[in-house]
């Protein structure tokens, strides 16, 4: 009779710890494992490794000590059509950055993010020479380098491919005669959208190449992951084809893969089409941290996924309408694996996209 009692016991707190407890650790286990990946270098790293973080003008930290990285990237300064923008909250912004950095490594992002001033500078050599000559200026006592940040999505007339490589020459040229390192960020899907950036003759004029390995389902477009490891037959490219691409044309020691730690919440079978919503690595953890594997939406209205052709992970759930919306975002297990991945490439060094979202 004790030993039935017993049992009765030890089932008792079993069914007990099911339903207090095992619960309430599924967000801290949805946590630790998108953290179980640490981004600075491991005892077995190879010397050269380095490990960089951006730091938003929206988004920084107290000290560079509370930023585990080995280099700090501010993000940044823009132009706009007389030079520097110096009421912009990114100039306003270096006085605090140039405070917190100490000790590190620091670059500085030149943000060149509106297509039609893009365009207009591009074409005004006197403009985009003072433009280079102002950001060179703020760099010259509080950086190590400078990062341009050139974004343009429009086809690739020669024209523009043309106006890109002389602005970038030019600005190669200007930095180097001041011992500035200078670097460009390019998209992850270069090749694959085929963008207006002739990456052999950016590579030739530039000390670095930052390749933005995220985005590469846009807000705009269908729920996907955030940049696919491998399932080129699926999702149409991934990240082993771009690497190949880039190293066809960029020296293996030039280049710097930027993760983005952050995905999209796409709401399906949207008629209105409204973009998806951005998510930060830690919001998705705080929103969907008790999200399992399981039948789609239990009972938390939500299930997990990981996704082995991509290495990302997948939410499915549904909102206080009822409504279906689709969740895909990078996580440390990912960029663990495409990590591994860039090591067998000769490829040490890697930032990421952004302080505070992870």
């Amino acid at each position: 009779m004790k030993k039935i009692f017993f049992v009765f016991l030890i089932a008792l707190g079993i069914i007990f710890y099911f339903l207090f407890f095992a619960k309430n650790e599924s967000k801290e286990n949805f946590r630790k494992k998108a953290q179980s990946f640490s981004p600075t270098p491991s005892v077995q790293a190879v010397s050269n490794e380095e490990s960089l973080i951006f730091i938003p003008y929206w988004s920084l930290p107290k000290s560079s000590s509370d930023v585990p990285f080995d280099s700090l990237v501010y993000f940044g300064i823009k132009p706009d059509a007389v030079g520097i923008d110096k009421k912009d909250t990114g100039f306003s912004g270096l006085g605090k950055f140039s405070g917190i950095n100490k000790g590190k490594k620091n670059y500085l992002v030149l943000r060149m993010l509106d297509q039609k001033l893009n365009q207009k500078i591009l074409v005004d050599k006197n403009l985009n020479k003072k433009i280079i000559n102002q950001t060179l200026e703020i760099t010259k006592d509080s950086f190590d380098g400078i990062i341009l940040d050139l974004e343009i999505s429009s086809m690739p007339f020669t024209s523009l491919t043309n106006n890109i490589n002389n602005f970038v020459s030019t600005f190669h040229k200007e930095a180097k005669d001041k011992k500035i390192k200078f670097s460009i960020m390019l998209y992850g899907d270069t090749f694959y959208k085929l963008r207006p950036y002739d990456v052999l003759n950016l590579s030739n004029n530039s000390d670095g190449i930052f390749i933005m390995a995220y985005d590469f389902h846009k807000a705009g477009g269908n729920p996907g992951p955030n940049f696919p490891f491998s399932g080129k037959e699926k999702y149409g490219y991934d990240f082993k084809t771009m690497i190949t691409d880039f190293l066809n044309f960029v020296p293996k020691e030039k280049i710097t893969v930027v993760f983005g730690m952050f995905g999209y919440d796409w709401q399906k079978d949207d008629s209105s089409r409204e973009p998806a919503r951005a998510l930060s690595l830690n919001e998705v953890i705080n929103m969907f941290g008790k999200c399992q594997s399981g039948p789609p939406y239990g009972e938390v209205n939500c299930e997990l996924k990981v996704d082995n052709l991509s290495a990302e992970s997948q939410i499915l759930y549904k909102d206080k309408s009822l409504k279906e919306h689709e969740v895909w975002f990078e996580t440390m297990d990912s960029v663990s694996k495409k990590k591994e991945f860039l090591k067998g490439k000769g490829i040490n060094k890697i930032a990421f996209w952004a302080y505070s979202y992870f």
